[in-house]
């Protein structure tokens, strides 16, 4: 029987008790098809991984003589195991980290004689000035370095020794009604109107600069919104009364909803602070739209697929908010529930 190795992560042992009190193992396999998540179960681990084989059409890729160099694994690693998992933009993005963070030097050299150590100092390296790009170096080491063990190119799984930089983020802290009513008030009409949208459609940064006018459907009140992060981030979402107002007094005859560059917009950004009288991310605008559902009583696994969460545990753990309403609503709540007999 074909065994799996350590953290490969495919298939997993389950128990389960019958209403009788006997107990049962079954063992359940899963596989990403077009980025979405895909399960299915059998009674053996001989017949699960058969089945995994069937599904994923998963072979050992073909060695070179010689053995990969460093860098031809990771591209085989991004064509092979994780062009259909992510995003395109989030592909690219990995990609970009290897080439910006990690030594020539190192990508030239025989992927079996790469050390453990070495992949650590690159890390370290990088977390110096760049916490953040170096975890993401570190997370694509691991999971390429796992996936040659899989594969039996090197003899033991390094990823195992690699330790990620610790990032200490600073929390988002959603906009406040008030801060929210100035932006209403805003002069600028093209920043107003951007800054609106962001509150309203939850999109991050890039998404809402991609937005096409045909992503817009005026009889279903939706728009669809082109996920930048993963394959799941794709969704659609209903067009909100302010975000309604906005895109029907624009003209929408260009490419795109809004036509104005990345670079353009974080310049108006830091203009638009200084009318407000306040600081904040575009990220925050995302944390305002959360917030705003929450507070109106919108289930958790709703706000998840309007924001293109997979699950509605990061909506709730990280984009909700303890806010004063919140906390008026709940005393409320509780002194109604106190004056009943």
């Amino acid at each position: 029987m074909h065994k799996l190795k350590y953290g490969q992560g495919n298939i997993c042992r389950r128990e389960r008790v019958r209403k009788d009190g006997s107990r049962y193992v079954y063992y359940q396999g899963k596989y990403y098809e077009n980025g979405e998540a895909k399960y299915f179960t059998e009674k053996t681990q001989k017949e699960c991984y058969a089945k995994l084989k069937e599904l994923t059409g998963r072979q050992n890729v073909k060695r070179l003589p010689g053995g990969y160099s460093f860098a031809q694994w990771l591209e085989v690693f991004f064509t092979t195991y994780k062009k259909n998992e992510l995003a395109e933009s989030t592909l690219k993005d990995y990609q970009a980290a290897i080439r910006n963070y990690v030594p020539t030097t190192l990508l030239k050299r025989k992927l079996k004689d790469i050390k453990a150590v070495e992949l650590q100092q690159v890390i370290n390296s990088a977390a110096e000035k760049f916490p953040r790009r170096a975890r993401t170096v570190c997370d694509i080491f691991c999971m390429a370095c796992r996936e040659a063990w899989n594969n039996d190119y090197i003899k033991k799984d390094i990823a195992k020794a690699l330790k990620h930089p610790t990032v200490y983020s600073k929390e988002e802290t959603p906009l406040t009604p008030e801060q929210q009513s100035k932006i209403y008030y805003m002069q600028d009409e093209t920043m107003r109107n951007i800054l609106i949208a962001y509150i309203w459609s939850g999109c991050r940064f890039t998404e809402l600069l991609t937005l096409k006018p045909e992503y817009w459907d005026k009889e279903k009140e939706t728009l669809f919104i082109a996920g930048t992060k993963t394959a799941t981030s794709k969704r659609t979402i209903p067009v909100f009364a302010p975000l309604k107002t906005i895109l029907s007094k624009m003209a929408l005859d260009g490419e795109y909803i809004f036509n104005i560059s990345a670079k353009t917009l974080k310049r108006k950004k830091i203009i638009a602070e200084q009318q407000l009288g306040f600081k904040f991310t575009i990220k925050a605008l995302r944390h305002t739209f959360n917030q705003n559902l929450t507070e109106m009583g919108v289930p958790d696994i709703v706000r998840a697929a309007w924001m293109g969460h997979s699950k509605p545990t990061t909506t709730k753990k990280t984009y909700t908010h303890m806010t004063e309403n919140i906390q008026k609503e709940a005393i409320k709540t509780v002194e109604n529930a106190l004056k009943l007999p």
